[in-house]
């Protein structure tokens, strides 16, 4: 039988009616720890195949998710701030244990704060970074951004004016080019937007990387070749 996702935003009348309740949903917060508690979670929403690479809308959700989780982009207004631009890709040769001679490469996602529409984050010269999640490379934030943008028409990757994509009509999952050149619209942002804030992770905090240091991944950098790139 096939599978109906029905928070594809082709389904409209459904969407519009959960979003309208999701607006007013409130998180419950542990009053000791200020943590945020909730029953659904990441596992369970890769697990149900609402997070992941599998189509279109899984990968749309994905990124919005983790853009949200490390880069602290709450609000519709600035997911829609952002662009191609914000985003450069590096890597170093690492040792595997300070007593150790061998070495691997890693790579990093940095998420640069630079658009002056992040009105909170205009006046500061931060950048955020991700760190390739070597063992679990299904869930890895790089290999989704890197897929996500083999995914893109070649003439928008790099641009500094959209990131969020909406899939081609009558999209095939097989095919080479799952997205369009037309920006995913503020209304479909809000309704991602609202499921996600049912996440306790959603609400993460993430402090930005402080200039001049080296990425903290536990092991001793051997060469400190970079290599920036704008996808």
């Amino acid at each position: 039988n096939r599978q109906i996702d029905l928070f594809d935003p082709r389904y409209i009348e459904f969407n519009s009616t959960l979003n309208r309740i999701l607006q007013t949903y409130t998180p419950r917060v542990l009053p000791d720890t200020n943590t945020f508690v909730s029953l659904i979670d990441e596992d369970l929403l890769y697990d149900v195949q609402q997070l992941g690479t599998l189509t279109p809308w899984s990968l749309l959700t994905t990124l919005l998710y983790t853009n949200s989780k490390y880069f602290n982009l709450k609000t519709v207004e600035s997911h829609m701030a952002i662009s191609f631009a914000n985003f450069g890709k590096y890597s170093e040769w690492v040792r595997l244990s300070a007593n150790s001679q061998q070495a691997q490469q890693m790579n990093y996602l940095r998420f640069y704060a630079h658009n002056p529409d992040l009105k909170s984050l205009v006046n500061l010269p931060v950048f955020y970074e991700i760190t390739e999640q070597m063992n679990d490379p299904v869930r890895c934030p790089i290999k989704q951004f890197d897929f996500y943008v083999s995914k893109c028409p070649e003439e928008i990757r790099g641009t500094a004016d959209v990131f969020y994509l909406r899939p081609a009509s009558e999209q095939l999952v097989d095919n080479s080019m799952w997205y369009s050149n037309e920006s995913l619209s503020p209304t479909i942002i809000d309704q991602i937007l609202n499921r996600l804030k049912l996440v306790s992770d959603f609400y993460n905090q993430t402090k930005p990387v402080e200039q001049g240091s080296t990425p903290s991944n536990g092991n001793n950098t051997v060469t400190s070749t970079t290599t920036m790139t704008n996808n």
